[in-house]
């Protein structure tokens, strides 16, 4: 029986994981092995999302296995039901060697990745600096304080920014009205300051089809 329910951003996360596989037969034999190995098998009902799944896809197979196993590693059963529910597998050994994410087992750290943060300006004006400062700061705090100030449990993405290059790519957008609604549907973490929208890295800018150039 299909049930729609409130989905957090960690089950909206989980679901473009899903789709994600559907998509590439590799990673969805990963997300199996991983799966079968971490996840007890339990009843799970199938929920029903709605929104724009594709501006969260991951971008390649490397983000996607960390994001697995994030969700894995997190106390999020919702999420972690909604992984149990795409992949029904026996137990297959386990291969050490993926890096990047704590798991259980050893530990690994991050792995230093090109990733970049996407920041959407809706008004032109000069002397923008300070205020796209005080947006990208305040998305990390979120950021930090959702891993309970643990920075091995920050989000995949953000944290391969965080202890990356902390690019940051900026746009113009005549109105953000509904780029809010898509991010507010997906629960994607961002952070407004004054006209400056601050948008996490899971965000997947090249799918999100919005009304935006990059800014002069």
């Amino acid at each position: 029986m299909t049930k729609t329910k409130i989905l957090a951003h960690k089950d909206y996360l989980a679901f473009s994981l899903t789709s994600y596989a559907r998509r590439n037969e590799r990673f969805k034999k990963e997300l199996e092995r991983l799966v079968s190995i971490f996840l007890p098998k339990k009843e799970t009902e199938v929920v029903d999302y709605a929104g724009n799944i594709e501006i969260i896809l991951p971008k390649d197979e490397q983000t996607a296995t960390k994001r697995a196993l994030w969700l894995i590693n997190n106390n999020s059963e919702s999420a972690k039901d909604i992984l149990r529910s795409a992949a029904e597998t026996e137990p297959k050994a386990i291969v050490v060697g993926i890096v990047g994410v704590a798991i259980p087992g050893p530990t690994l750290g991050y792995m230093k990745k090109f990733n970049k943060m996407s920041v959407i300006v809706s008004d032109q004006k000069t002397g923008r600096d300070k205020t796209i400062a005080r947006a990208v700061a305040d998305l990390i705090l979120k950021a930090i304080r959702q891993a309970n100030n643990d920075l091995s449990k920050i989000e995949p993405e953000m944290g391969d920014w965080l202890f990356g290059d902390k690019e940051i790519e900026i746009y113009s957008a005549k109105n953000t009205d509904s780029i809010k609604r898509d991010l507010n549907g997906l629960k994607i973490p961002y952070s407004q300051a004054d006209d400056v929208l601050a948008i996490s890295p899971v965000l997947n800018l090249d799918l999100a089809n919005w009304p935006i150039e990059l800014a002069s």
